[in-house]
């Protein structure tokens, strides 16, 4: 990563600096039904935050060429994508709408690790506040009263219907996105209640006749079918709808399309679903799937394989291993959520948690034996660490000494 997206440059693409073709498969392009999304789920969280730079400055750059392309195509506000992009905003195949809140849901990632308030003023909110205004146009109600996105794909895979969970669990995961950044920075209350209500009103994932998650509106989906995308799981991961603590019942029901889906599927198919069975914590399965990866989709020269090469199985393998060791949603921080057997003892520094907090760990027979909570500034966390849910206060970097996980001082850890 750090050789392919600094400052200044242009975002990793399909192959990176790595391509060799004139004529490369998919135009060594920047494809958005999961890929360049791929390329960056685990730059803020390995503290490469410079790295997302690119795609963020790369992103901010083509939305009014898409909103002009988007005006033509649906005469709506707003912006959308098709799922082949360009360096330029240009874009082929075939329009994803959901698409672009995908791109929007890395955006604001990246502020919800940085903390950054001049990034989400000036690139992230105007971007995803317009991209709300395109959904209030488009969304359509149905025949029970729910917001729905209209007849659309679930990416490369099924039939077109409308309220497809992919871009039902990313309008939601959007509209959650607007609503914390408007009140962060203080602005569009009146926007934000519009958004509030819009999201109350949408069509939210639904547990199928077999006790699967379902991947469209209606009950359809086959227990046999092991395509390679996972576009109904985004509210597991990289989303934050769905998850073993908050909604248990709906975790499950990803389990059970999980386990239909199955283990084995191309370099980037199995690197995504090594970060949603982390997000399910299960660590020996992801460490199954991210064991037979290495042994059979990474080549010699370490790069991997769809086949053919595209870099974003790297990325999005390494994005698992940060799920297994460190997770931060709902304002928690858990260690090792994901912690499989064959990592009994170990550690991991410099490793980065949504809020701004920096975390060193050490930790031995598959128990958190120290760890570090660092951040700019003193603050108050929450820790879920070895079963436990604990209150700390960070401290700040230069400052900060290891703390004993086993010896606690009322809510707080004893240095």
């Amino acid at each position: 990563m750090i050789s392919c997206s600094r400052p200044g440059d242009l975002p990793a693409n399909l192959q990176g600096i790595w391509n060799v073709s004139n004529n490369p498969p998919w135009r060594c392009d920047y494809h958005s039904d999961v890929n360049v999304q791929m390329n960056y789920w685990f730059v803020d969280a390995a503290n490469l935050g410079e790295c997302f730079l690119p795609f963020s400055e790369w992103l901010y750059s083509v939305v009014p060429v898409r909103r002009d392309a988007t005006k033509k195509a649906f005469n709506v506000r707003g912006w959308a994508t098709r799922s082949e992009n360009g360096i330029f905003g240009g874009a082929t195949y075939h329009w994803v709408p959901g698409d672009a809140a995908w791109l929007t849901q890395n955006i604001w990632d990246h502020y919800a690790f940085s903390r950054d308030k001049k990034y989400l003023e000036t690139r992230a909110y105007p971007i995803i506040k317009e991209l709300c205004e395109f959904w209030e146009d488009f969304l359509e109600e149905n025949a029970d009263g729910k917001l729905v996105s209209p007849a659309s794909i679930s990416p490369e895979h099924g039939p077109v219907a409308e309220g497809n969970s992919y871009e039902q669990q990313l309008v939601y995961d959007l509209f959650t996105n607007y609503i914390e950044a408007s009140k962060t920075l203080g602005v569009d209350a009146e926007f934000r209640a519009k958004v509030e209500s819009m999201r109350a009103r949408l069509l939210g994932p639904k547990i199928g006749k077999w006790g699967q998650l379902q991947e469209w509106a209606a009950d359809i989906d086959n227990p046999k079918d092991t395509h390679r995308h996972m576009s109904h799981l985004i509210a597991v991961y990289p989303g934050r709808q769905i998850s073993p603590v908050a909604t248990p019942e709906l975790a499950e029901a990803a389990k059970v399309s999980m386990n239909a889906r199955g283990d084995e599927s191309t370099g980037w198919s199995r690197a995504w679903k090594i970060s949603i069975w982390a997000r399910l914590h299960d660590g020996n399965r992801a460490y199954k799937i991210l064991n037979g990866m290495v042994k059979t989709q990474i080549t010699p020269n370490l790069l991997d394989t769809h086949p053919p090469f595209q870099i974003d199985g790297n990325f999005g393998l390494a994005a698992g291993v940060c799920e297994m060791l460190v997770q931060s949603q709902a304002d928690e921080i858990q260690l090792l959520p994901a912690l499989p057997a064959a990592w009994p003892t170990g550690k991991a520094t410099g490793l980065r948690a949504r809020g701004g907090f920096t975390v060193d760990l050490e930790w031995q027979d598959g128990k958190v034996t120290t760890y570090r909570i660092t951040s700019p500034e003193p603050r108050d966390v929450t820790m879920r660490v070895n079963g436990e849910v604990r209150s700390i206060r960070s401290e700040p970097a230069a400052n900060q000494a290891p703390v004993n996980s086993t010896h606690r001082s009322g809510s707080r850890i004893a240095p």
